[in-house]
């Protein structure tokens, strides 16, 4: 990615006939949105030199940035953005204009709002009608997509077949909406080749971002998966070191702190192909956001709409954007809420209040909250990882220690 500020009129003039022919067939996505930059990647039916994004505060733009690369595969990388300021931008393949807002410059009193949404792959019609509610939403600032948004399995296209339907149902949200994706299992399977080129095509697979007061941090919940084979839940060590660096930061400046994973800590899924909770992320992830005070970590993974609290911490299973549902157990330890749902989840800021509704995509309401909850002891009591006792930590001792 290589950003080279020169006159619009000066490109059009250098730019060989060439580097006009291809044709967007994915995309644009934006990413990575910050207060000063942004990243825009697509994908051309062919190969293109030169590919350019011209952009500004109005539909005039008035500055270009460039591709340094000439395959199928573009992006790139804008700075020294305004913070909070509305930008257009043309891709150069694509002939329509595009907008995004960036983030405040730090805490606001501004309200604004984000949308958390995922498992969108396999039903390309249910897909639709989330992604219809979300774009219905309005004031949205940003999107959090928990993970699993194609079935990516080999055969299927080579890998691409659900790539495109996913593009296509999810094309007019994502060229005038930040998104940030969190790696799911399904996205491994060709060894993140598709995520890398729209989602992380600034190499990392776990990140963080800031908007306004909000923190949040984007976890990998299956580091080491291997070519063609489906994500296991793995969490390295290293992840682990750079979260709690990196929320110290976010801890010491008073922000609000959110993660993103796609198998959480706790589900209640139930019935066949239903995952439950991640112990791994019990152990690894879960003592790290409770030393540092992460208001709600988001999960998928588990096809259903559930809100609970249990090990001190306010959870979210928002997995209800496409994929084939699972039944949840309404009455399980910590629920606050359930359902078998078709579901997103709106989150309102306004100072430090955080409020939030989760609906489907008629628009009926499943739950509304505040965060954190009132976190009564039987809502939130500490989970029994090994069956023993529990004892000065929050977990077992003895079945938790280092390296397990």
């Amino acid at each position: 990615m290589a950003l080279r500020p020169v006159a619009a009129a000066a490109v059009l003039a250098l730019l060989p006939c060439a580097a006009f022919a291809a044709t967007l067939t994915r995309g644009p996505v934006l990413s990575r949105v910050s207060a000063s930059e942004a990243i825009i990647a697509w994908e051309t039916d062919g190969s293109q030199s030169g590919a350019t994004v011209s952009y500004g505060t109005t539909a005039s733009y008035g500055q270009t940035a460039q591709d340094s690369g000439s395959g199928e595969n573009h992006s790139v990388h804008l700075t020294g953005l305004g913070a909070a300021t509305t930008y257009h931008y043309l891709v150069d393949s694509q002939g329509s204009d595009n907008s995004f807002a960036t983030a405040p410059s730090g805490p606001t009193s501004v309200p604004f709002s984000f949308i958390v949404y995922g498992d969108n792959r396999t039903n390309q019609s249910d897909h639709q009608t989330v992604v219809n509610a979300i774009k219905a939403e309005p004031g949205v600032s940003f999107l959090i997509q928990t993970g699993d948004m194609a079935q990516n399995y080999p055969g299927i296209g080579s890998f691409g077949q659900e790539w495109d339907q996913f593009f296509q149902v999810e094309n007019d949200l994502l060229r005038n909406q930040p998104l940030f994706a969190t790696i799911g299992n399904h996205e491994t399977i060709d060894l993140l080749q598709h995520w890398k080129e729209f989602f992380s095509t600034s190499g990392a697979n776990y990140y963080s971002v800031d908007w306004g007061q909000v923190h949040l941090a984007v976890l990998d919940a299956f580091e080491g998966s291997l070519s063609g084979v489906e994500g296991k839940d793995n969490i390295t060590d290293a992840q682990m070191m750079w979260l709690s660096a990196d929320l110290d930061v976010a801890q010491a400046a008073h922000q609000l702190l959110f993660i993103s994973i796609h198998h959480g800590a706790f589900s209640n899924a139930t019935g066949s192909g239903a995952h439950g909770p991640s112990v791994i992320a019990q152990q690894k992830v879960l003592p790290i956001a409770l030393s540092h005070g992460v208001i709600a970590m988001f999960a998928g993974h588990d096809h259903i709409y559930e809100r609970g609290c249990n090990g001190n911490m306010d959870y979210f299973v928002v997995g209800g954007g496409g994929a084939p549902l699972y039944d949840v157990n309404g009455a399980g330890l910590g629920v606050l809420a359930a359902a078998k749902s078709l579901s997103y989840v709106r989150i309102n800021v306004q100072g430090n209040s955080v409020t939030g509704i989760a609906r489907d995509p008629s628009g009926t309401q499943l739950d509304t909250f505040s965060l954190p909850t009132a976190r009564p002891s039987e809502a939130c009591s500490l989970p029994d990882l090994d069956g023993g006792s529990i004892d000065a930590g929050p977990f077992d001792a003895g079945s938790i220690d280092a390296g397990s």
